[in-house]
């Protein structure tokens, strides 16, 4: 095919449009042609819908169609290189489909985002909640259990914790700290060490819990202060919080409804044997957590489940059946794949854990296929478009794979060039108190600053980083920020969450880490860049190589540029 250069088809645009009126254009006409594919107008638009709004107006329909194209020919290069037959690329797509066809399954079940709460509702649901406090807890670490008997004996008798703790504890950050670990709010810890935290959130002032196995050995935790937490510190959190948990109670719901129009049902001896085996393998590390009414969200104040019953009896045998359902069974065997790492250990939650997946799992697809879903038009378009996007990761992953490790002296030079970029910004440590009102904040500040209940007052700050962005800028807050003495209490100051008043702790000025501690990341950024580099490179060459083949109609690109819908602002 002859391939005509732009102003050709500026010329012959009538002749292009054939028939077709000079009006908004139809979804049905063409804008490029690419190796005999034809990129539409409603393709075009369905790809620019996906722009953010503010962006819209910013859209340059040149550079969008291009990128288009550019998603074609890479498309159809995928399949030259045979890559549509790859094992991983069918593994991907199929996985792709599920979640399209589980997404207009819950669309037509109306399981879909609430709209946000309510003030009230708020409210109520962040009172109950852990978020609405901070606990300051003391820690008490050993290697053994043997080692924790003489120290709960010695404690009964009076002594102190902290100093027990710092002539016995083998972690060294607790004696860094004097046993004292601080104030913490619900989610500020190591995944490895949550249990702890969330322990923490059970108990009362002066209440010792403890062996508490975590991976690193055997604590004793002493909660020694509690002190609560304004909404507004944590209104995002909470309101997604809440979304998630109405989101989850419709997911149960229908979940319910789907278990009952299959007749699913669990084999009591054999969901008992899955259970006891499961607890036997896995044990789990960490107190074990049970929730409360709130669901599984990990957000209700946790409290200490029952201890599942010790296994006993004879080896679990995998043809064991533990569920059967409207057409089939499934043995322990089958079961087992579907309990993940995180499965609760307890028989009742993991019960219901394993329900749902196998909602999820089995069910959920039974009847996708029963209704049909995936031969609809609209999930067929949708899976078309998901294979293109397989199609074209998986060619950029084969690309990406040709370049070669950086050696260590490019990966020093490229340290070098791109200083900047691992540079620490600068940050200033705070404590921070939300008052009622300026004259609440004055009062604070007073009573500070003359050492009145110092104590009590600064239990009921927490503690916050102010970055760079903060710092910029002739606000009260950033001439705060940079000029007030270390330990000087400044304020107060309004902001769209209310009055607070801030205490100075410290400062930090932006400096670049030594190479041998960021070269790990350089290594990687430099490696992706070459690997985009090298990608851009064969792109170009694609474009050349396929120019005779690419045919754009600039007359119908003039018309949507110029759309009032569509163009420019």
């Amino acid at each position: 095919m002859h391939r005509r250069r732009p102003a050709e088809w500026a010329a012959l645009g009538a002749l292009f449009l054939a028939g077709c009126g000079q009006g908004e254009l139809e979804d049905g006409e063409v804008l490029a042609q690419v190796e005999g594919r034809a990129i539409t107008v409603g393709e075009y638009r369905q790809q620019a819908a996906r722009v953010p709004a503010g962006f819209q107006g910013q859209l340059d329909p040149q550079r969008y169609l291009q990128a288009l194209i550019d998603e074609e020919l890479l498309v159809q290069e995928a399949k030259r290189r045979g890559l549509e037959q790859a094992a991983e690329v069918e593994r991907a797509f199929q996985q792709e489909a599920r979640v399209l066809a589980l997404r207009e399954l819950y669309h037509r079940q109306q399981i879909e985002a609430p709209p946000p709460p309510a003030e009230e509702e708020l409210q109520a649901y962040f009172a109950k909640s852990p978020y609405s406090r901070r606990v300051r807890f003391s820690l008490l670490m050993v290697k053994t259990p043997e080692q924790i008997p003489p120290l709960l004996a010695k404690l009964k008798a009076g002594a102190d914790f902290d100093s027990l703790s710092m002539r016995h504890s083998q972690d060294q950050r607790i004696l860094d700290r004097k046993a004292d670990m601080g104030y913490h709010r619900w989610g500020e810890t190591m995944p490895s060490h949550a249990a702890l935290t969330e322990r923490a959130f059970s108990m009362k002032p002066g209440e010792l819990v403890g062996p508490l196995k975590v991976a690193d050995g055997y604590f004793l935790i002493r909660l020694t202060d509690a002190h609560p937490v304004s909404l507004e510190q944590e209104r995002e959190v909470i309101v997604q919080q809440v979304m998630q948990e109405k989101l989850s109670q419709r997911l149960t719901q229908y979940y319910t409804s789907l278990g009952e129009q299959y007749s699913l049902k669990f084999d009591e001896a054999g969901f008992a044997a899955l259970a006891a085996d499961w607890s036997a393998r896995a044990p789990a590390e960490g107190p074990a957590m049970a929730m409360g009414a709130m669901g599984h969200a990990g957000h209700q104040m946790p409290r200490p489940a029952p201890a599942p019953p010790p296994a006993s009896g004879p080896p679990l045998d995998p043809q064991q059946v533990v569920v059967s359902y409207q057409g089939g069974q499934l043995t322990a065997q089958q079961c087992r794949p579907l309990l993940q790492p995180d499965a609760p250990r307890h028989p009742e939650a993991l019960r219901n854990y394993l329900f749902n997946q196998l909602c999820r799992q089995m069910l959920a697809p039974l009847e996708i296929g029963r209704l049909e879903l995936l031969k609809t038009p609209a999930l067929q378009e949708g899976l078309e478009k998901s294979r293109r996007r397989v199609l074209v990761r998986q060619l950029q992953a084969q690309m990406a794979a040709q370049v070669s490790q950086p050696n260590a002296n490019a990966v020093r030079i490229y340290f070098e060039e791109s200083k900047d970029r691992y540079t620490l910004p600068a940050l200033v440590e705070v404590r921070r108190m939300n008052v009622a009102g300026a004259q609440e904040g004055q009062q604070v500040l007073q009573r500070l600053q003359a050492g009145q209940d110092t104590l009590a007052l600064v239990k009921q700050f927490i503690s916050l980083n102010y970055g760079h962005q903060a710092l910029e800028g002739d606000s009260k807050v950033a001439r705060a920020l940079r000029e007030g003495a270390v330990a000087s209490f400044q304020g107060p100051f309004y902001s769209d969450t209310g009055f607070f008043v801030l205490q100075i702790l410290g400062r930090h000025l932006a400096q670049t880490p030594p190479f041998e501690t960021v070269q790990d990341r350089v290594k990687a950024d430099l490696a992706q860049e070459q690997g985009n580099l090298l990608f851009q490179e064969f792109l170009k060459e694609l474009r050349n190589r396929s120019a005779s083949q690419i045919q754009i109609n600039q007359e119908n690109l003039q018309r949507l540029a110029h759309s009032p819908k569509e163009g420019p602002a």
